[in-house]
């Protein structure tokens, strides 16, 4: 499993495109714990649409439900991405990494990291993934919602058997 890693400074992040996006929700979050979901634009994040993904928080973080995934998301996830729910997964070390990483987001309420690794996604087992993981909340305190984005380097990590 890949830890996940607090992130506050925009510099660490070597992609330019999940760098952006922390620096749009640091923008929107302002001097609150989060921003909520009214303060995200998706016209404002036509940078990062591709990569972008969002997921309810379900019972305080018992459950993720999905509720928009970029194309390159949908590609890269393929029949995936067509699940409800974290639940509807099947059981795997990538659903075990996922739902790790965000509880870790729900219970820190700070946004977190993961990667550059090699993903844990079986059918795609030979790309590295950088994802970027951030709360929303809609009354200052609970997280109700996760976005992020995923970025795919476009080499294997490495050769396919």
């Amino acid at each position: 499993m890949h830890l996940p890693r607090p992130i506050s400074d925009p510099a660490k992040i070597a992609s330019d495109v999940l760098r952006r996006l922390f620096e749009y929700w640091l923008t929107k979050k302002a001097d609150r714990a989060a921003p909520t979901r009214a303060d995200i634009s998706p016209r404002e994040l036509k940078f990062a649409l591709p990569w972008f993904w969002m997921w309810d928080v379900v019972d305080g973080g018992e459950d993720f439900g999905f509720r928009l995934a970029g194309e390159r998301i949908k590609t890269f996830m393929g029949d995936l991405a067509k699940a409800q729910r974290l639940s509807d997964f099947p059981q795997s070390d990538f659903t075990d990494e996922v739902r790790y990483v965000f509880s870790e987001c729900v219970k820190t309420r700070m946004p977190l990291i993961v990667g550059p690794a090699r993903t844990l996604y079986a059918p795609r087992n030979y790309r590295v993934v950088t994802n970027l993981v951030m709360p929303l909340s809609e009354n200052g305190r609970d997280v109700s919602m996760l976005i992020g984005a995923t970025e795919v380097e476009e080499k294997p990590a490495l050769e396919r058997a």
